[in-house]
């Protein structure tokens, strides 16, 4: 006797199959985001450390938040440098579960940054 069509058992199958298939590349599209995500608040973080430890240089003290997007850097810095001395200047940036500290020296000789 020939048959035409599925059969429920071989329905059922194919729809796991196919579901597990949806399911794995979700997965892998959400680790590929979450991935992405990462990239960007580590570059935000560096861009914000590095631009203030420039100010920091500079004599201008460094504002306690940089935003770059939607991602706010929180800067705590120490630049205070002595009239005509040299000394480490330090940014540190935090921003959700990253921390990035920088520490240069600076020279303020004859009047000077």
């Amino acid at each position: 006797m020939l048959r035409k069509g599925f059969s429920l058992v071989e329905a059922l199958v194919g729809i796991l199959i196919l579901l597990v298939g949806i399911v794995s590349i979700y997965y892998l599209f959400s680790k590929f985001s979450e991935m992405d995500r990462s990239r960007v608040v580590h570059t935000c973080l560096v861009e914000a450390v590095t631009s203030a430890i420039k100010l920091c240089k500079n004599g201008v003290p460094p504002p306690s938040t940089f935003t770059c997007g939607n991602i706010e850097v929180s800067i705590s810095s120490s630049c205070d440098i002595p009239q005509d001395n040299c000394a480490q200047v330090s940014v540190r940036g935090e921003v959700e579960d990253y921390t990035l500290e920088l520490v240069q020296t600076a020279c303020n000789i004859g009047g000077g940054i």
